[in-house]
């Protein structure tokens, strides 16, 4: 038979077995986008899915390399590769140049029959091509909702010209990439937000068990007052009696014995002592009746200290006392006394075995830009244990404490209260040295007083 015929046979065979190679090849893409369909539904975990997703659209197209870049500014990251005989060209990240930018900004595919010879590769990617014995090169984008989020890529062995079918293929699979990307990220997101509304409902429980233990103890502290208020009334009159009699009795004894005389003026200073902290005490207790009223600082520190006098004694505690004339500020009562016993009492906390306190006011000026603003300002100072420096810049958090027992409120209100009046506090300490802080209060609070 003569040549000629053999080849028009040929031919004629291999046409008529072509529309059975494509059925057979549209079943094979078929099957292995059911399989990726399967992988993306079987896992939540990304790097999972992608490296089960280029391990099938390489053994489906054939092709020695697949993988899958995100794209991250102006580089593609590897996110999975299959298939790199070096480890070195697995990892590397890709700068995107001109003709990987078309990629991604039109969203269509690169095609390269031969890496070798193709104008214009860079020729690092030339040297990985031939270093891994790789010839031709298709990539298109991973889309989703008209975004491109990454490239894939295949390689192949040989020199080859990709038909339509393989490229719409990839594309496929570039698709069901897309939808995993996005499931994980998703998914991702849903775990983030779980974590961190289970620590918000945790701090919140924790928050609100710990305010509920500060309104018990308010609670106690407001029946306290009341009863030391109610105490103080009772024993007021009794010291008003004992004051008379001795001024009658040392009446009776002038001639007497200088010794009793002694002995009456000390029990003389010693009633006096005692009312005075029943009028300090009932002072204290007693609740503002306007929210705004002129408050006179030095005497409510002097008051207030004359009611701590006993607690500073017994710690051996020395106190020293610089206070310059004051204008009265508008302020709330109740809210500024309780701010400076909460100072006091941590200043007397920090000293366990003695010191002193030296609590200090004055006027001053300051402000930027040539605008006068004057301030009253409040000093206390303590020789005592310090606050740790990591400490510093939590101490005016609520529920923050560097003390056992304490419930990490009192510097968080004195923080509110000072800001409530457009002061501002600011606290210096040094480790085992001592702790300095330091109020200030804008003069145009005064109701008398221009700004």
């Amino acid at each position: 038979m003569p040549p000629r015929m053999l080849d028009e046979k040929a031919a004629v065979a291999i046409e008529n077995a072509r529309p059975y190679q494509d059925i057979q090849g549209n079943l094979s893409e078929s099957v292995s986008l059911i399989r990726i369909g399967k992988i993306i539904s079987s896992t939540l975990d990304l790097q999972t899915v992608l490296r089960l997703i280029v391990e099938e659209a390489a053994t489906a197209m054939q092709a020695r390399i697949c993988t899958i870049r995100i794209l991250q500014d102006d580089e593609l990251s590897v996110g999975v590769a299959f298939g790199y005989h070096n480890k070195t060209s697995r990892e590397h990240r890709i700068k995107i140049d001109e003709r990987l930018a078309e990629i991604v900004r039109d969203k269509e595919p690169l095609i390269i029959p031969d890496l070798l010879t193709e104008a214009g590769i860079p020729h690092s990617r030339v040297e990985r091509a031939r270093r891994e014995g790789v010839r031709a090169f298709l990539a298109v984008p991973v889309i989703f909702r008209g975004k491109t989020s990454a490239i894939l890529s295949i390689y192949k062995e040989s020199v080859h010209s990709f038909s339509e079918e393989e490229v719409r293929f990839l594309f496929a699979i570039a698709s069901e990439a897309a939808v995993a990307i996005e499931n994980a990220r998703l998914h991702s997101e849903v775990r983030a937000l779980r974590r961190l509304l289970e620590q918000q409902v945790k701090q919140s429980n924790e928050a609100l068990t710990e305010t509920q233990r500060f309104l018990a103890q308010a609670q106690k502290l407001a029946g306290l007052g009341q009863l030391a208020a109610g105490v103080a009334h009772e024993v007021r009159n009794p010291l008003g009696i004992i004051n008379a009699s001795l001024y009658y009795v040392k009446d009776i004894l002038k001639s007497e014995k200088p010794e009793i005389q002694k002995h009456l003026k000390i029990m003389e200073a010693e009633v006096e002592r005692a009312r005075r902290v029943i009028e300090n005490l009932l002072q204290f207790s007693k609740s503002s009746e306007y929210e705004m009223e002129e408050v006179d600082i030095n005497a409510l520190l002097e008051m207030t200290l004359d009611l701590l006098e006993k607690e500073l004694r017994v710690n051996d505690i020395g106190l020293a006392l610089d206070l310059k004339e004051l204008p009265a500020l508008l302020l709330n009562l109740d809210e500024i006394k309780q701010a400076f016993l909460n100072i006091i009492l941590n200043a007397t906390q920090a000293m366990p075995d003695g010191g002193s306190l030296k609590v200090a006011t004055r006027s001053v000026s300051g402000g930027a830009g040539g605008q006068r603003k004057d301030f009253v300002e409040i000093v206390f100072k303590d020789t005592g244990v310090g606050i740790p420096e990591e400490a510093l810049d939590n101490v005016f958090d609520p529920f923050f404490t560097t003390k056992e027992s304490g419930t990490g409120l009192g510097l968080s209100l004195v923080y509110s209260t000072v800001k409530k009046f457009g002061g501002d506090i600011t606290i210096e300490s040094r480790r085992g040295k001592s702790t300095t802080v330091t109020l200030r209060l804008p003069i145009r609070a005064c109701r008398f007083c221009s700004d």
